[in-house]
């Protein structure tokens, strides 16, 4: 049975709460490709297969004009329903799902979290991922697949994470299997925290809960990193490096804008900033003595693993500055260091932004060598409880009905001016850009 509805979560609600069931799968998800409307919202079902889907499917446009060669017709636009169609393509030559999901996934260009159902067999739920995080949870004789952790700390603190291709299949028990269908062991995870850091904790929403957080973060950075004043273990030696590259999208990128000049005035190194999305179709001159940074919250943005993966292959030092804990960046980098800010549910990094900044501080300390400087870190976490005092809202009734807003800065003050910009587009949809004094 399939139930769908446009708009708010309280819109499906109402059909589906005196439904009873043992498995199934749902999906908040906005149109990426055609209108936002029923024909576009997971689940998706063709023929025997029902999906519903994270990521983007690059191809999709190929594999839609070759499945209607074949006699599918669609009714939506969106790249979802084409791959559903093309796993029962699949799935009709070899009745078999663990083949079709390893065939469709040599097919398919792009990423994807899916969730698959089949009508020849209603009682299992399969899943699989590329380039996109999806997680299975375990508690007890239950079973949940979420894209992050957040998800299912209501019902279990236990959790496995896959590896990209890797396939999933539910019934009474959990079977996970690599690419070439043999069956294989995973790790289980334990969660460190408690589900409370998933909550508003009586905030109107997560985004104001997680600015909150910001001075919380700056201990945990301290604790972790700083021993009496002192860096402890936690925190590696960076000094043998004589040029530096930041990879970062968005936010993470302009961490990185608001240290480049003050790493190169204090370290007298070049230092490159590359977003994520460029850097693997761009010339890069690196060797041997090139630390490469990947700046990354999740730890799973697809671009930003790609171009960590080839600097791999290049033999290039990667270090990862991460919040999620065994993250496919924090895993795949040869270094790793946590920005310790917990559980990010807002859209719109705020205490991660912080967070990060906080270990790119500490970094430059520690190349420079000049611990002496490390007590002024103390003071940041009073200084940000008087920041969060201040009445926002006296200067927000002073631009909200402005239809532009300019960020104006210089030097690492531009990195924060492109922050705040783009702050201001994915929260009001106001137009806003940064600008270089």
């Amino acid at each position: 049975e399939i139930i769908k509805s446009v708009g708010k979560v309280k819109n499906l609600e109402i059909f589906i709460k005196d439904k009873i069931s043992n498995i199934g799968m749902a999906h908040t998800r906005w149109a990426t490709h055609g209108g936002v409307n029923e024909s576009n919202c997971h689940p998706h079902k063709v023929g025997k297969i029902t999906i519903v889907h994270n990521g983007i499917i690059e191809n999709y446009l190929t594999l839609k004009e070759k499945l209607e060669k074949e006699g599918y017709k669609f009714i939506g636009q969106t790249d979802t329903e084409v791959l559903s169609a093309l796993i029962d393509s699949i799935y009709k030559k070899t009745n078999d799902m663990l083949d079709t999901l390893i065939q469709m996934s040599k097919e398919v260009i792009g990423s994807y979290a899916l969730l698959i159902m089949c009508d020849d067999d209603l009682d299992k739920l399969y899943a699989i991922r590329h380039n996109s995080p999806l997680i299975v949870a375990v508690d007890n004789n239950e079973f949940y697949l979420a894209s992050d952790v957040p998800a299912i700390l209501k019902y279990t603190n236990k959790y496995i994470l896959l590896d990209s291709n890797e396939i999933v299949e539910i019934s009474d028990k959990l079977n996970i299997y690599n690419d070439k269908k043999q069956l294989i062991d995973k790790k289980i995870n334990i969660f460190e925290g408690d589900s409370t850091s998933a909550m508003k904790n009586g905030y109107e929403h997560f985004m104001l809960k997680e600015i909150n957080e910001e001075d919380t973060v700056i201990r945990n950075v301290l604790d972790y990193y700083l021993t009496d004043g002192k860096f402890n273990e936690n925190m590696p030696d960076f000094k043998k490096y004589n040029k530096i590259f930041i990879v970062g999208c968005g936010s993470a990128s302009y961490t990185a804008e608001c240290y480049k000049l003050l790493y190169e005035k204090y370290l007298n190194i070049p230092v490159s900033i590359y977003i994520a999305s460029e850097f693997r179709y761009q010339k890069v001159f690196y060797d041997k003595d090139t630390l490469v940074i990947f700046i990354s919250q999740s730890g799973e943005t697809a671009d930003t693993l790609e171009a960590l993966r080839k600097c791999k292959n290049d033999g290039i030092d990667t270090l990862a500055i991460v919040n999620a804990y065994g993250s496919s960046i924090a895993r795949e980098a040869n270094q790793t260091l946590y920005i310790k800010a917990g559980v990010e549910i807002a859209v719109a990094t705020t205490k991660a932004f912080t967070g990060q900044l906080a270990v790119l501080a500490l970094i430059l300390i520690k190349m420079i060598g000049q611990e002496e400087h490390l007590k002024y870190f103390y003071l940041l976490e009073d200084e940000i409880k008087k920041i969060l005092k201040l009445d926002f809202k006296k200067y927000a009734c002073k631009i909200y009905d402005k239809d532009k807003v300019f960020f104006i800065g210089r030097g690492r003050d531009y990195g924060l001016c492109q922050e705040g910009s783009l702050k201001l587009k994915e929260i009001s949809y106001i137009n806003s850009s940064a600008q270089e004094s």
